[in-house]
């Protein structure tokens, strides 16, 4: 559980990471993915291939229950890689102060899309 790096294979290049940990929201645990790019290395699909692969392993691994991601509503690109990944309904809350969206996965909803890939 952390952030992994993500490096560039045909270069070695560092170019991100992209990891699920531990995150209190509320006042509940949960386990929570999170992934950054640096910007010239956006929209050529390192995330989404980068946040596929953390879920196989957060759910095949570690065996979670769920995960979830918290995204901001402006950052669009973020919100299309967790959706095109099979993230669906979010609901809106404030954390740290300040609103964003919550999306779920369960371990359920992971086998349901991963097979449909």
């Amino acid at each position: 559980m952390g952030p992994w790096a993500l490096c560039e294979k045909a270069s070695g290049h560092f170019i991100g990471f992209c990891g699920v940990g531990p995150e209190l929201v509320g006042d509940v645990e949960e386990i929570n993915l999170g992934y950054r790019l640096a910007r010239r290395f956006w929209h050529q699909g390192y995330a989404t291939e980068a946040v596929n692969g953390v879920l196989q392993y957060a759910f095949d691994q570690k065996h979670c229950e769920s995960v979830i991601v918290i995204i901001e509503s402006e950052h669009t690109a973020s919100v299309r890689v967790t959706e095109k990944v099979g993230f669906g309904d979010y609901t809106l809350r404030a954390f740290h102060a300040r609103p964003v969206r919550v999306y779920r996965m369960t371990f359920d909803d992971w086998a349901l899309h991963y097979k449909l890939l």
